[in-house]
């Protein structure tokens, strides 16, 4: 697990400002269109954009500083191959090299799950085409964590 000083590893994202709706962590997916502001993405499994808060280093705040609710902030929207820093949270089970992350509900990234249909029933199902929000660039294991830990996210 490497140590990231940044959230933006590679890419050129474009960057948006809103105010923080919550406390959130530099790293976490985020959904800047609410009406509440700027809140970490509260959908496990759920389709989810590509966009991370940002740490507040233009007021001298780093990446391991939260940001506070009612806040302004900023926050990015990656592109495709754009490199993340993002996060997994405390006591995650643990993401290999390669697996795809999708949302874990709290702004945190966990290994996606598939969906599992039998195809034998009648039952509607609900695609969520933009579940994956990428893959991971290195390995993470932070089940044994007591806090959140980051690793290199490409977006896909």
């Amino acid at each position: 697990m490497s140590t990231y000083n940044v959230v933006t590893l590679r890419g050129n994202p474009n960057i948006k400002a809103g105010t923080a709706g919550e406390a959130i962590t530099p790293g976490s997916l985020v959904d800047g269109l609410t009406a509440t502001g700027v809140m970490k993405h509260a959908g496990a499994g759920l389709n989810a954009d590509k966009t991370f808060a940002l740490s507040q280093d233009y007021i001298g705040q780093g990446v391991t500083t939260d940001i506070v609710s009612g806040d302004e902030m900023r926050y990015a929207s990656f592109a495709i191959g754009d490199e993340v820093a993002a996060i997994v949270a405390a006591g995650a089970p643990a993401i290999a090299l390669g697996d795809y992350v999708q949302s874990a509900g709290d702004g945190t990234l966990q290994k996606f799950v598939p969906q599992t249909v039998d195809v034998g029933a009648t039952i509607a199902v609900t695609v969520e085409p933009l579940i994956i929000v990428g893959r991971a660039a290195e390995a993470i294991d932070n089940s044994a964590g007591l806090t959140y830990a980051r690793f290199k996210v490409t977006i896909v």
